[in-house]
């Protein structure tokens, strides 16, 4: 199962590296691998919903806790 998980913070924000973000999370997605983004906020704040979204993506490929 190809995953890949990608965490954002504050330096994401700014436009050029925010489009660089945009354009390397399409070629990941074209070449097949699932893959969640979250911020840095979401990892610090939302713990529940990133660790819903994480475990059902990973169960979608197979993964069996």
């Amino acid at each position: 199962m190809d995953t890949t998980c990608e965490i954002h913070g504050i330096p994401h924000m700014l436009v050029p590296q925010w489009d660089a973000d945009l354009l390397r999370t399409n070629e990941i997605s074209i070449t097949g691998p699932r893959q969640l983004v979250f911020s840095s906020y979401a990892i610090r704040r939302e713990h529940g919903v990133v660790a819903d979204q994480l475990e059902r993506m990973l169960r979608r490929g197979g993964w069996r806790s």
